[in-house]
């Protein structure tokens, strides 16, 4: 009986992930961004596979700040062009990032990001994300 029960905690755990925090496959990495004349350097967790591509998150989600210091950092490829979401204090910004490169170290992009409200200018943003 206590074997049964053992086996069965274990498919718990083993199913909710083990207690890991970080999605699978993610790897731990710096990021250097200019959005406008703000410098960032965040701590960043991303995935870069042939398959679906890169993704990278400055948070546990694209959409909460997990780790409460105001910022979010979300970059989703999708057919060879970068979706580069920020967020600084609720306000978000996104954008396609179509000029962008990657190399054996790093990934380096620009582009304009403009608000979600679709009001006001683009802003600039120049990122570098090391591998």
């Amino acid at each position: 009986m206590k074997k049964i029960l053992l086996t069965i905690i274990v498919i718990i755990v083993y199913a909710c992930g083990g207690g890991n925090s970080s999605k699978e496959g993610m790897k731990d990495t710096k990021m250097t961004a200019k959005i406008g004349s703000e410098n960032y350097e965040v701590d960043v967790r991303y995935q870069l596979d042939e398959n679906t591509g890169l993704t990278v998150y400055s948070d546990k989600t694209d959409v909460t700040d997990s780790n409460n210091d105001g910022l979010i950092f979300a970059i989703f490829e999708y057919n060879g062009k970068l979706q580069f979401d920020f967020v600084k204090n609720g306000e978000r910004l996104g954008g396609r990032i179509t000029d962008w490169s990657k190399t054996a170290n790093d990934i380096s992009g620009n582009g304009t990001l403009k608000p979600e409200s679709g009001l006001g200018q683009g802003i600039s943003v120049s990122f570098n994300l090391r591998l």
